[in-house]
């Protein structure tokens, strides 16, 4: 009856709880203790889920950035047989990009 005497304590009653006010008063505290661990488990998740966003975008990003590597190489790979006076014919026309 600890908990009795704590309650009765804080809440400044003076005299004896009948049962149906207490076990209200817990009842009420279970009740404030499960909400919050709720919105903490909440906040975990939502933690979470930023932190998998971020990850995505990073690998998103270095993906992005290889396969323009990639593609570069590639670009540079087709044009490599081609003379510089030629090319330089290309760009002015705009059919390549440099």
């Amino acid at each position: 009856m600890e908990i009795m005497k704590m309650i009765k304590e804080s809440l400044g009653i003076e005299g004896d709880l009948d049962e149906k006010t207490a076990k209200q008063i817990i009842q009420s505290l279970d009740d404030d203790i499960q909400k919050a661990k709720e919105e903490q488990e909440q906040k975990e998740r939502e933690a979470q889920a930023e932190e998998n966003r971020q990850w995505s975008k990073r690998v998103a990003k270095a993906r992005t950035s290889r396969a323009n590597v990639i593609q570069r190489r590639k670009k540079e790979q087709q044009l490599k047989g081609y003379s510089a006076g030629r090319l330089a014919r290309l760009r002015q026309l705009g059919k390549i990009d440099n």
